[in-house]
């Protein structure tokens, strides 16, 4: 798609969110305060930020869910390349290999993508999906698991718990699949990350990624028919 034609689509969404009906998103609500002890959310730091769940698989095969996932995997990649070109590993990024790369992993069966929206702006996500992935299968004898492969908060909304709330998201996601484990690659100077890491009992293995020698595979394994989803007082809940 040309950055015009782009340009030209984009203007009739008025924002973000626009694009979420054509994609089948789903409203993660915030439950009542009065629901349940440790079910809600004090968003008194963050009320206008909304959360949201895209599944690759509750995609419809028509011209305009295409044009609207091709804007979100836009929108996407320029938020991920302000926020990692300017934190701590320093790689070179490419705009347009970032673009390819989340092309691939949402057209991927099954792959999963939490969003904080603020007034219809990304102000975070986390996205994963399943994967054979040699180095990360091998950890767990080729059994089902979920790779989370990105996170990302925007700096003016960090220090809230944006980051747990999304993964707490994510993880429940999983957990709900039955997958048999779930990890993380998590950079060795990125502590926020390696904290939620061990919020949600993940583990340093000390395995290092080939690829990216100063990234580290954190696991988790799961019991597929016992493991319980997460509520925590941070958390809005999923309907």
């Amino acid at each position: 798609m040309s950055e015009e034609l782009c340009r030209t689509i984009r203007s009739s969404y008025t924002n973000f969110l626009d694009l979420g009906a054509s994609l089948n998103f789903k409203s993660l609500a915030f439950a009542s305060k009065g629901e349940a002890p440790g079910a809600f959310f004090d968003y008194s730091y963050n009320k206008n930020l909304e959360y949201f769940l895209f599944d690759s698989n509750s995609l419809q095969n028509n011209l305009s869910t295409k044009i609207a996932k091709n804007l979100m995997i836009k929108d996407i990649s320029d938020f991920y390349f302000n926020v990692f070109s300017k934190l701590f590993w320093k790689e070179s990024i490419n705009l347009s290999d970032i673009k390819k790369m989340f092309s691939k992993e949402l057209s991927l069966s099954n792959s999963k993508c939490v969003l904080a929206i603020n007034n219809g702006e990304i102000a975070g996500f986390i996205s994963g999906y399943p994967t054979i992935h040699k180095e990360i299968s091998a950890l767990f004898n080729n059994q089902n698991v979920f790779f989370i492969s990105h996170l990302g908060v925007s700096k003016d909304f960090r220090n809230n718990n944006i980051g747990e709330i999304m993964t707490t998201h994510i993880y429940n996601e999983i957990v709900e699949a039955k997958y048999n484990g779930i990890v993380a690659r998590i950079d060795k100077n990125v502590k926020p990350s390696q904290k939620i890491c061990q919020k949600f009992g993940l583990i340093n293995t000390n395995t290092s990624s080939i690829d990216f020698p100063n990234r580290f595979f954190w696991v988790k394994k799961l019991s597929p028919n016992i493991e319980m989803k997460i509520r925590s007082n941070l958390c809005p809940r999923t309907m």
